[in-house]
């Protein structure tokens, strides 16, 4: 039986595939076959349904896969999605996946939350890819990455507002779309890092503006998206523990601060390259004696509150982190600042840093091992 499903289904699509190239040209012909494609999933889904056909739903399931290698010649080929007719094909196609998820819910199939996420992640790259399109050809410059890295975290927040409603999806899997919001909080912070360290983020036809620039405006959204999803994981802490996420969220706290790190820092050094004039090459801005200040001074800002913040808090690990980091600044200004001898930047970042210390040193002394610490 399944030998001639199979063959019956191969004869049906290379039909339409064959009709479809004869009739239209490869531009048009590729949006057609993405509705032909959509069409014939519908009906199979329906077939199986109204039937009780298994061999039909069961090849509904090839549907996602086969999106996804559309999307990606799609993107290869016109780099974005809603040209021509495709604007009317990718939505359909789209609606019917979604619908393909409902009969999968109705069916209490076990493979439904798998497919749930696969669906999402293909909305995101979906979405991402013609915002990046759209802003590139509109404005240019940067603003086309800052767009497209802003779809994961609006997609977080719109799972976050949903997870409580009664309406579908979100909450028929909340666990799985729970641990994909943070995926996409920690993927947009790996994108903007990535994208900041590769370019210098021009604004294309608008000049740069410290914090009122594309990436530096992402990085900001960013930032607000991975603070409510701290809230969010505080707030729902009885759901994720025992559960596979709760694992997870210790290394996600972790991996936010590395990364934003990161952002803030490849900000400061953009920040210097535009305003500064110094060349965006590794070697240029590793040997400019503006940028090594600015870091240094940064860095061991970020060392300062960490220890006052352990200390109000009587929160010593937090204090340690943060003497650590002051000590690693201590030993950059001699290894790194110290070779730029003589310059008005050198005395800056010792000043600058020296006085930290001071202050740090009386306001914030280490605070007392707990007991239980002890222990």
């Amino acid at each position: 039986a399944w030998g001639l499903f199979g063959w019956g289904v191969a004869w049906w699509l290379a039909t339409g595939t064959e009709e479809i190239e004869d009739r239209l040209s490869q531009f048009m012909g590729l949006h057609v076959w993405v509705l032909f494609l959509a069409g014939t999933a519908a009906g199979f889904a329906w077939l199986g349904k109204r039937l009780d056909w298994g061999m039909a739903r069961k090849l509904t399931l090839l549907y996602l896969p086969t999106l996804a290698l559309l999307l990606s010649l799609y993107s290869d080929k016109h780099h974005h999605f809603l040209m021509s007719l495709a604007w009317l094909a990718w939505p359909i196609a789209i609606a019917v996946q979604v619908y393909l998820l409902r009969m999968m819910d109705k069916a209490a199939s076990t493979l439904a939350p798998t497919w749930h996420i696969g669906t999402a992640i293909l909305l995101t790259f979906f979405l991402a890819i013609e915002a990046y399109w759209q802003a590139g050809t509109g404005i240019g410059g940067a603003w086309a990455e800052a767009a497209a890295s802003t779809i994961p975290g609006l997609l977080a927040l719109l799972i976050w507002r949903f997870r409580e409603r009664p309406s579908w999806p979100v909450p028929v899997h909340s666990e799985s779309y729970f641990g994909f919001s943070l995926f996409l909080v920690g993927g947009q912070a790996l994108y903007l890092a990535m994208t900041g360290i590769a370019q210098p983020g021009y604004g294309g036809s608008i000049p740069y503006i410290p914090v009122l620039n594309p990436l530096d405006l992402a990085t900001i959204f960013a930032a607000i998206t991975a603070l409510i999803s701290l809230v969010v994981i505080r707030r729902h802490q009885e759901m994720i523990e025992d559960s596979p996420i709760e694992p997870t969220i210790a290394g996600f706290r972790m991996y936010l601060a590395g990364a934003f790190l990161v952002l803030t820092t490849v900000a400061l050094v953009r920040g210097v390259h535009h305003l500064a004039g110094v060349p965006w090459d590794i070697d240029y801005l590793y040997n400019s004696d503006v940028v090594q200040t600015t870091l240094s001074i940064y860095w061991g800002f970020l060392g300062f509150a960490g220890m006052v913040w352990g200390a109000r808090r009587s929160t010593r690990w937090v204090w340690v982190a943060g003497a650590g980091f002051m000590a690693l600044v201590v030993i950059k200004l001699f290894l790194v600042d110290l070779g730029n001898s003589g310059t008005i930047e050198r005395i800056i970042s010792f000043i600058g840093i020296g006085a930290l210390l001071l202050v740090v040193g009386y306001f914030a002394p280490a605070p007392p091992r707990r007991k239980e610490e002890t222990a």
